[in-house]
């Protein structure tokens, strides 16, 4: 009787083992003293970046390098330069979190040059959320034109810790916070939770006992609950790198399936490859028909090959590759299709990546 007691318990205990949390990851990370440290030296922050520039709009999780992408750049402007003490900080992840809320109104400023708008600014208290997992924002924010203009300096905004310390949330968390950006025509719009209580509230009440857990819950419930191709596109950027033991499976689930922007969630995984992820999408690239008469183009069909060949560069396919580009750049060179001949540049493009790679090796 007594083996027979024992017996279920030991193997009962084993099972629990194998199917722990990983350790703490249910825990309200504590402040973080090299996050802390890295908090303190925002102040030395001398040039604009993704999420707190005057003169430009674009997007980057900080860090991916092959993730920026410029929406706008007006004449003139300072092109991002980003803080390598920023990204420092987003690599933290979750960890980060508390010491990130904490200084959200941190007012000590930045060498960042003071920026205003070349017409007009405004403090539109923008906050970003997933509208398939809550149906409104917090109360206070997202104001939008009605917001007061030239509040405050006259229309000036000198980017403190804690803005940055709001585009660091936003990258950690897969939402679009941007302290300060351009807004047509002629306009900047100003979200500092520095400026704002309500803005710093909210950021505060959302994500003030984040866990890893959480986090990684967070970023599945954008991945598969998106409101945005983009939005789903940029979770599993986060989870290839907070959590690449589960991005594998999710993305070769994902491929497998007819989904939206497919080529936008392959470029999204152009920095995180991996054999089988390889393979399919060498798969793909294969099955999808490419043009063979510059007239007459099926341009969703040609991103799809663009975004396959931007990934397969350097992983054994170059030949292939390279034999593409170069018969659809002829295409395009003669034909009448302005689209197909726009679309020619890309192809350049990767030609010339593919050859730089080549010139590596």
């Amino acid at each position: 009787m007594k083996t027979a007691i024992i017996i279920p318990l030991v193997c009962i205990a084993m099972i629990a083992c194998s199917h722990a949390a990983t350790p703490n990851e249910n825990a309200v990370p504590a402040i973080d003293p090299e996050t802390e440290a890295l908090i303190d030296k925002l102040t030395d922050v001398v040039e604009v970046g993704y999420g707190y520039a005057g003169g430009f709009g674009g997007s980057q999780f900080l860090p991916d390098k092959n993730s920026g992408a410029i929406g706008v750049l007006l004449f003139g402007s300072q092109r991002p330069k980003n803080s390598e003490t920023l990204e420092a900080i987003v690599r933290r992840g979750a960890k980060a979190m508390p010491s990130l809320l904490k200084h959200l109104d941190d007012p000590r400023e930045t060498k960042i040059p003071a920026m205003s708008g070349m017409m007009w600014t405004i403090y539109p208290d923008e906050y970003d959320f997933n509208r398939c997992l809550r149906k409104e924002s917090p109360n206070g924010v997202n104001k939008g034109m009605n917001a007061a203009f030239g509040e405050k300096n006259s229309g000036k905004h000198t980017m403190t810790v804690g803005d940055l310390c709001f585009v660091a949330i936003g990258q950690i968390v897969n939402r679009n916070f941007t302290a300060v950006h351009y807004q047509p025509s002629g306009g900047l719009a100003v979200n500092s939770p520095t400026y704002s209580p309500a803005l710093c509230v909210a950021v505060r009440e959302e994500f003030q006992n984040l866990t890893e857990a959480k986090h990684r819950e967070l970023l599945l419930e954008d991945f598969h609950k998106p409101d945005s191709t983009s939005r789903r596109n940029e979770a599993i950027r986060r989870i290839a790198f907070y959590y690449p033991e589960i991005y594998e499976g999710l993305v070769l689930k994902q491929l497998s399936e007819p989904v939206d922007d497919k080529q936008g969630l392959i470029e999204a995984l152009i920095s995180y490859k991996t054999p089988r992820i390889t393979d399919m999408i060498y798969n793909i690239f294969s099955k999808t028909p490419q043009p063979q008469d510059g007239d007459h183009v099926r341009h969703d069909d040609e991103y799809l090959l663009l975004a396959c060949m931007k990934y397969l560069i350097g992983t054994g396919h170059d030949d292939t590759i390279r034999a593409c580009c170069l018969k659809q750049i002829e295409l395009g060179n003669n034909s009448k299709d302005a689209g197909k001949r726009n679309i020619s540049g890309q192809y350049y493009r990767i030609l010339e990546a593919v050859d730089a790679k080549d010139t590596q090796t």
